[in-house]
């Protein structure tokens, strides 16, 4: 049963929560259909208007599918679920997912790194060595820098997917700062990474740029996974015959 509360958004956030976790979970499968609106809402204790914005909120992230005259039905959201769903594995401090982001940051970063040796303005490495600059003592904040410093490499590699793609991760990251900084290398390994990419990318040395992003991201990665813990994603089912795979938002 869940608490009462006087805001209805709120309500049908904890149920999608609540939903979410149960289809994350393996609780229902792909393809499964979803009790009728009306014995969920029984079954959650709630109301059918809550229950109805809950499972339009699944829908918006690809993890459900809502079809009149054939309910809602669970997707396979390895295959529909969009960005939008990592926020919601991070803040159930998933393990895998917090790894996962991580593998990604490194396989991507260091391709930032390169292309930012090759492609950098000069404006655009003053920028870099102001934000190399800064010493930052606490934690959260080296965090942060380290953020700022990628953010701002990005957009030295000219590329706008790279830079909207890092600007999700820095979201992520930024959201979740009391938790990542515990996985941060020590300040001053992350100042001495920023000078060394700085001058490699100065001195117009791609692959030496990209090296030094990947030992230094893979050094993240290698922090957290030596602290990892959280409960692991369940693979879901492969989608059932009848059900043809849409993307996230499909047949509203």
């Amino acid at each position: 049963m869940f608490g009462k509360t006087s805001r209805p958004q709120s309500v049908a956030r904890e149920i999608a929560d609540k939903l979410r976790a149960r289809i994350l979970e393996g609780q229902y499968q792909s393809g499964e259909r979803l009790p009728a609106e009306r014995a969920l809402a029984r079954q959650l204790g709630v109301n059918r208007a809550s229950l109805r914005e809950a499972l339009k909120e699944l829908e918006h992230t690809g993890l459900v599918r809502i079809r009149r005259g054939d309910g809602t039905r669970v997707l396979d959201f390895f295959r529909t679920a969009t960005l939008d769903l990592l926020g919601h594995l991070l803040s159930a401090e998933r393990g895998d997912a917090v790894r996962d982001l991580l593998e990604f940051r490194q396989i991507f970063g260091r391709e930032v790194a390169r292309l930012a040796a090759l492609r950098g303005d000069e404006a655009q490495l003053e920028r870099l060595r102001e934000i190399a600059a800064r010493r930052p003592n606490e934690p959260e904040e080296v965090l942060l820098q380290d953020l700022d410093f990628y953010h701002e490499l990005s957009r030295t590699s000219r590329n706008i997917v790279f830079v909207l793609l890092l600007n999700t991760v820095r979201g992520f990251v930024q959201r979740f700062k009391g938790f990542f900084k515990d996985f941060n290398p020590p300040a001053e390994e992350v100042f001495r990474h920023h000078e060394a990419l700085l001058t490699a990318i100065e001195a117009r040395l791609p692959e030496q740029a990209a090296a030094i992003a990947d030992e230094h991201l893979a050094a993240g990665r290698a922090h957290f996974m030596a602290r990892r813990e959280g409960p692991e994603i369940v693979a879901p089912a492969i989608s059932s015959p009848h059900m043809p795979d849409e993307p996230a938002g499909g047949g509203r």
